[in-house]
């Protein structure tokens, strides 16, 4: 019984991430269960430390090495074992574990083939379809408080009322630019998927893309509009045929003239889009684009490079009097100094040395993964990816696809097809 249910191990994990908490005050939710019951199952196996000579192998050893001096950086500052560090500490922990996992399934012929990553990423469109019509609910009705507590932490507080009365509503996410990342990365295998299937139930497929637009725009979030949307442009353009290209432009034309108008009229966030476009558009400053975050002397860079504090280790698991980390590459520089970025940076370089070994054959794949990689580093600066909660399991999904496919090209015993 325990054996069939692991054969469905990555659509488990996928799926757990859209459940609710089991404990809210805690951060508790069932992904941490399903995630960390199916790794020590695993362990007692065998199966995890199960490691082979592959390019990929050393994106997990880096990670693990930059787990290895924040938590030495931690015992030399001497951090105090609080809710906080042991929250951060678990953030890094379960990385680190779904990177073992998704290793330990990689080489079973079953797990991350390309109609596997079909089904995977129709899974999360229907995840992320769900959380539009929680996003609904929210905008149309009152009764979105009865949901909420459920699956977000803590929503009395004021970051999600903040960006409710801006008419910004992200349902089951707890950031903006999380939600945005998520229905971007809905939006690129939506086209990817589009595009790969032969058989095609087009109702299905097109109510899927019409909440996935839906649910990206109530976000409001720059990584969906600027981003986003852009790269599944251009992942479209470029692996679309002709007859798909006509026909989206027909759609597409209905959407904007009909339906579109309806979700407006409904929707208090239009204003905040609109001053979002016309200030980006009218003032095209990184300053504006990344919110401050660069491109003056006020944004959370300015803020943490004077800061007082072990330049080469970082200063451990702890904020350090930050009220949050607002991009990935702070929170590794903060927690793990220069050593840590260093790492991360290789990672980012072996993922995309990764990426140009794919073979000309699997040019839909490539143009997936390149988005993906963009997308990614990108999103970085605005919050932690490889730290997000929820959404990281999609990402290292389709990561994994990619080191999949890459392993496939110079082992030909092992099938991606």
């Amino acid at each position: 019984m325990i054996k069939r249910i692991l054969n469905y191990t990555d659509y488990l994990i996928l799926f757990s991430t859209f459940l609710p908490y089991v404990i809210n005050s805690i951060g508790l939710r069932f992904e941490h269960l399903v995630i960390y019951f199916i790794f020590i199952f695993l362990l007692l196996k065998g199966d995890i430390f199960h490691f082979r000579k592959f390019s990929y192998t050393s994106v997990i050893i880096l990670f693990f090495f930059i787990i290895m001096i924040v938590t030495f950086s931690s015992l030399v500052n001497g951090v105090s074992l609080d809710l906080e560090f042991l929250a951060t500490f678990e953030n890094y922990l379960q990385t680190l574990i779904l990177f073992l996992l998704f290793n330990c399934l990689l080489l079973r012929k079953n797990f991350f083939t390309i109609k596997r990553m079909l089904n995977l990423n129709t899974l999360f469109h229907v995840l992320l379809a769900f959380n539009t019509c929680l996003i609904i609910l929210e905008i149309l009705t009152p009764y979105a408080e009865y949901f909420l507590p459920y699956f977000v932490r803590s929503p009395e507080e004021g970051l999600r009322i903040g960006t409710s009365s801006m008419g910004r509503f992200m349902g089951i996410f707890d950031q903006t630019f999380i939600s945005g990342f998520a229905y971007s990365l809905g939006l690129m295998t939506w086209v990817y998927n589009f595009e790969k299937k032969r058989v095609k139930n087009l109702l299905f497929e097109g109510m899927l893309l019409l909440l996935l637009l839906i649910g990206g725009f109530a976000s409001v979030s720059k990584v969906f509009f600027i981003v986003g949307i852009l790269l599944s442009l251009g992942l479209f353009l470029f692996i679309a045929k002709t007859g798909t290209k006509i026909m989206a432009l027909v759609f597409g034309s209905i959407f904007v003239l009909f339906i579109a108008p309806i979700f407006i009229n409904n929707w208090i966030g239009i204003d905040y889009l609109q001053e979002l476009f016309y200030g980006i558009v009218g003032e095209t400053s990184l300053d504006k684009i990344t919110s401050g975050r660069l491109g003056n002397d006020t944004g959370i860079y300015s803020t943490v490079l004077p800061q007082d504090f072990p330049m080469l280790i970082g200063a451990g698991f702890t904020l350090y009097n930050l009220p949050f980390f607002d991009s990935e590459f702070v929170q590794f520089f903060v927690q793990g100094g220069l050593i840590a970025i260093v790492l991360y940076f290789l990672i980012l370089l072996k993922n995309i040395s990764i990426w140009f070994s794919l073979k000309r054959k699997f040019y839909k794949e490539k143009g997936l993964l390149f988005a993906v990689l963009v997308l990614g580093f990108i999103t970085a600066f605005g919050g932690p990816v490889f730290l997000m909660n929820r959404v990281r399991v999609f990402y290292f999904l389709l990561l994994f696809f990619l080191y999949k496919i890459s392993v496939s090209v110079k082992n030909e015993k092992i099938k991606v097809i």
